[in-house]
């Protein structure tokens, strides 16, 4: 019965230690230094790429803002020049010509003998 026993105890051993081989086998795979250096110039390369992304993004819409600005000053000088067309064509009127030199002391018969005479 000894010798029994004794076998039992070795093959209980024998599982203790095929269990205990088991779990130190898996192990973690750790990160090669290979590989950090990889990781970490992609994050770099990544963070430059929406760095510039969002500095492009701000310069457009800067210019975007004084174009803007630009046309609607454009508009404006637009606006201006034809209501100056208006007028001039308003003091090209004969009969306000006629009405400022009566106003300001002109005679007109003055005016048409001179260039009558010329002739």
């Amino acid at each position: 019965m000894n010798n029994l026993a004794t076998k039992i105890q070795q093959k209980q051993e024998q599982s203790q230690q095929v269990k205990t081989k088991k779990i130190t086998i898996k192990k973690k795979r750790d990160i090669t230094i290979g590989e950090k250096f990889l990781i970490v110039a992609f994050l770099g390369v990544v963070l430059i790429a929406s760095v510039q992304i969002i500095n492009n993004s701000l310069i457009l819409y800067k210019e975007n803002q004084l174009l803007q600005q630009i046309e609607a000053d454009i508009s404006k000088q637009e606006k201006a020049n034809e209501e100056l067309i208006v007028y001039i064509d308003e003091l090209k009127n004969p009969q306000l010509i006629l009405k400022k030199a009566e106003e300001l002391g002109l005679d007109i018969t003055s005016i048409n003998d001179k260039g009558t005479k010329n002739e």
